[in-house]
Formats: C-alpha cells, sequence, structure tokens
C-alpha cells in the first residue's frame, strides 16, 4: 500500500534543479525532526551521505525520485502534474478528496500544478517520512502551496515555514 502526501500549487516551481533542491533538503534539522517523527538518529548520517535527487524531464515522465539509502532500497516518488486542460480535468478532479476547507477549495481553483509524494509503509519508519515532509514544505513555500498530510489534513506554511492546519469553517 502506497501513503501519499499531496501538495497544491498556485504558482509553478518552474523547473527543478536537483543539485539545488538536495541542498535545500540538507538544510533541514535532521536531529529535531528525527526527533519529532520518533525515528532513530542513527538514520540521520547515511540519510545525508546517499541524499540524490534525480529528475526526468516532465515532457518524458511526470516525476522525480529521492534516493536516500544505499542498496536497493526504495527512493521516494514525487509525482508533478500541470493543471490539465479540458481534455484532462478529470485526472484534476479525481485526486482531490471531497469535503475541502475554503481555504483549499480555493487553492485548487487557482492551483497550477499538484504535487504527490508517495511513500511506502517502510518508508514510514525511516527517514522517508522526514524527506517526504520535508519536499512538500520546500514546493508548498516555493509554489505558495498547500499540502495535505498523511493524516487527511489539510496544512499552509506560516512565514517560518512552519506547517500550520487550514481550519474548518
Amino acid at each position: 500500500m502506497a501513503y501519499r502526501i499531496m501538495v497544491l500549487n498556485p504558482r509553478s516551481i518552474g523547473a527543478i534543479d536537483p543539485e539545488e533542491l538536495r541542498d535545500q533538503l540538507l538544510q533541514a534539522n535532521f536531529h529535531t525532526l528525527a526527533a519529532q517523527y520518533g525515528l532513530d538518529e542513527g538514520l540521520i548520517e547515511g540519510c545525508v551521505s546517499t541524499l540524490e535527487v534525480t529528475t526526468v524531464d516532465p515532457l518524458v515522465a511526470p516525476f522525480f525520485v529521492i534516493k536516500y539509502r544505499g542498496g536497493g532500497h526504495l527512493p521516494l516518488l514525487v509525482y508533478r502534474w500541470m493543471r490539465p486542460d479540458q481534455r484532462g480535468g478529470g485526472l484534476w478532479r479525481d485526486v482531490l478528496p471531497e469535503g475541502l476547507p475554503p481555504q483549499v477549495r480555493d487553492c485548487i481553483t487557482d492551483a497550477s500544478e499538484i504535487l504527490v509524494i508517495e511513500l511506502d509503509r517502510s518508508q514510514l519508519e525511516d527517514m522517508g517520512i522526514l524527506l517526504a515532509y520535508e519536499v512538500a514544505r520546500w514546493a508548498a513555500v516555493r509554489g505558495s502551496g498547500v499540502v495535505m498530510g498523511l493524516d487527511g489534513k489539510w496544512y499552509r506554511m506560516n512565514r517560518h515555514q512552519a506547517f500550520i492546519q487550514v481550519e474548518e469553517p
């Protein structure tokens, strides 16, 4: 079973520079975040030393990959779709849940792209969850968007780039 974090952005994040995104991810406070997620801090060094962002031409495939473990371990997959035109509008509607808060609904109306960070169950217990939320933070800040977390709740970023829950009306 796959677990997903979704980001809806009114502004496009633009072209993804793999080195720039890697550098942004490495700026996170891994020790503090590992403690918040209940992760073994012994995993940090291996994650930091193997962290790699691999992009693909968006015309070839709508995703990029975050590798953070050696060997044959699964990377994080980050899917990215631009707002579809009339022919593809069904896809846009199909991935969005029902009963959204007004701020989220407004963001959808203005959204130019959607990103979905996909995790495997094993990644919920290693640095994958930490990196997935950091990718979501990076994308939401860059695109002025909102994030649907693994808990099914919607979040916005405050001026300190912290996740703040979007309140129901």
